[in-house]
């Protein structure tokens, strides 16, 4: 019996012993795996799916959550993995448009209309009071519009239903001309940023809005705002996330938190001046431009708490410069470089025809890639 046992013993301390062993070697297998696919550079791509667009006017596009809207003149498309889920058909000389989580809004420049879309299509028809200049939405559908008469400036906010949440020039009073502002996710909060005459001195002022129960006993529900910015004019502020808001200057960039009330979180100045911005909604990056460098263009990426992840430089310009996740994608008519926010390069291409636009597709490494007359969902090898 005494035998039997030890053997049953030994029996089970050798299949432990295969099973760690096994264990082990898929660890290996996934590690190896993991470090060729980081390490790995593409040569190339392959076509996954085509699809001729014609010439019916320029189309611009943008990512919506697993989406693609394409959009020009004469209406905006949703399309999921090349086919066509929604359209809505409008005349637009200009239109412009942006996305925020789960909706979009599409309006005119210098006209009254917004069409309200989401993942399922129309929603709601706004008639703003005034012209439009810019417009953003938020992730309800609430939509911001900075519009202009001819005299004055306005910053208007209604819902997707139409109805208005705060509008006229009770928000700029005495504040100046605003040059940009943004919506926070939620459509709560939104920043601004103005330019004025001080002293015969021009100065921009950041001001930050609360609309929910937490701004209601404040002044037009004004809850902050800086006015450091004597020396660098701040044309570009964002909302990148829920509580997170970046004012863009000529050479300076300032990171504030807002979760009731604005604070600044990390400022950075520069001695170059800022030529390109663009951010998602976990990183930030900008392109500076130094002619006495043979490599005169740098690119540098900070984390939303403003710390730097990315200093690189390199020696050609490149029209667009957007996030990918974790990587910078900058691409012109003819050619791409994908690099990681470690700074490697992961593609480097010249294209045999012209690109009007490169758009991440769901996947790692998978884009819409966008012809005069085509579009490409390509994977790259």
């Amino acid at each position: 019996m005494e035998n039997y046992d030890q053997a049953i013993a030994a029996h089970r301390r050798r299949r432990m012993i295969i099973a760690a062993g096994a264990a082990a070697a898929v660890v290996a297998v996934i590690i190896i795996a993991a470090v060729y696919y980081r390490l790995r550079v593409f040569e190339g791509y392959t076509v996954e799916e085509e699809q001729e667009i014609g010439q019916q006017g320029s189309y611009r596009y943008a990512t919506f959550g697993e989406y693609l809207l394409r959009y020009n003149q004469d209406g905006i498309t949703c399309l999921e993995d090349m086919k066509q889920v929604w359209n809505q058909a409008y005349e637009m000389k200009n239109p412009i448009m942006d996305v925020c989580g789960s909706y979009a809004a599409v309006g005119e420049q210098k006209s009254n209309t917004v069409y309200v879309m989401n993942e399922e299509g129309l929603q709601g028809q706004i008639e703003m009071q005034y012209p439009i200049v810019k417009l953003e939405v938020a992730d309800q559908g609430v939509v911001a519009a900075l519009e202009e008469d001819g005299e004055s400036n306005y910053i208007e906010v209604r819902d997707k239903d139409g109805n208005s949440l705060i509008a006229g020039k009770t928000v700029l009073d005495g504040n100046g001309y605003p040059l940009d502002f943004s919506l926070s996710e939620d459509g709560t909060k939104m920043v601004v940023s103005y330019i004025c005459i001080n002293g015969g001195q021009a100065e921009t002022k950041v001001l930050f809005y609360n609309f929910s129960d937490i701004g209601q006993n404040e002044v037009d529900r004004m809850v902050g705002g800086f006015n450091h910015y004597t020396t660098s004019v701040v044309p570009e502020v964002e909302f990148v996330n829920n509580r997170t808001a970046v004012a863009f200057g000529s050479n300076i960039i300032t990171f504030y938190s807002m979760k009731n009330k604005p604070e600044i979180i990390a400022e950075e100045t520069f001695t170059e001046e800022i030529k390109k911005v663009f951010y998602s909604e976990s990183y930030v990056g900008m392109v500076f431009y130094n002619s006495s460098s043979d490599a005169p263009f740098e690119l540098v990426v900070y984390d939303l708490d403003g710390d730097e992840v990315l200093k690189t430089t390199y020696e050609k310009e490149y029209d667009e410069v957007l996030f990918d996740g974790d990587t910078v994608i900058l691409y012109d008519d003819f050619s791409c470089r994908v690099l990681t926010l470690g700074g490697r390069e992961k593609f480097n291409y010249t294209f045999a025809e012209e690109v009007e636009a490169i758009v991440p597709a769901k996947g790692s490494y998978s884009y819409y890639l966008v012809g005069s007359n085509t579009m490409q969902r390509i994977e790259l090898k």
